[in-house]
């Protein structure tokens, strides 16, 4: 999810009267994921050093309060999602915790945020659990 001023918008954005109804990738992204059966998300915001302020706590709350209803009404469990702020650029809170110590702007970044990288949150999901010893049934049309 892009958190530069305008992608997240168009990701995210209501659609025209001709195309009846919501519209934009990561609306249809979510619906996607949860048909398909996924109940364990990471919402990894993106560009957060390139929005302005750089590493602004504000845009990733606005990006997080804005998906957090969408999401709901999907029926994810809101304490199977995590939301993790990183830059794709350069790395940071990608898979390690300032990757760039000589830019001293990335320190913004963890004066708010102190939760896991992005590697860390994939390796707290839970292993999903299958039914293998139930009779698989098939439909024919």
């Amino acid at each position: 999810m892009a958190a530069t001023p305008g992608e997240f918008e168009d990701g995210f954005s209501l659609g025209n009267k001709q195309n009846h109804g919501l519209t934009g990738q990561t609306r249809e992204h979510i619906i996607l994921s949860r048909g398909l059966g996924v109940s364990q998300l990471i919402v990894a915001v993106n560009k957060l050093d390139a929005a302005q302020p750089i590493w602004s706590e504000n845009r990733f709350n606005e990006i997080r309060d804005t998906l957090m209803p969408f999401l709901k009404s999907s029926g994810f469990n809101m304490k199977r999602v995590r939301y993790v702020p990183i830059s794709g650029l350069t790395g940071e809170n990608v898979y390690k915790k300032r990757v760039n110590k000589a830019n001293v702007e990335v320190e913004e970044l963890y004066r708010w945020y102190s939760g896991p990288t992005l590697i860390e949150a994939i390796n707290t999901f839970a292993p999903a659990m299958r039914n293998i010893g139930k009779i698989l049934k098939l439909m024919l049309l």
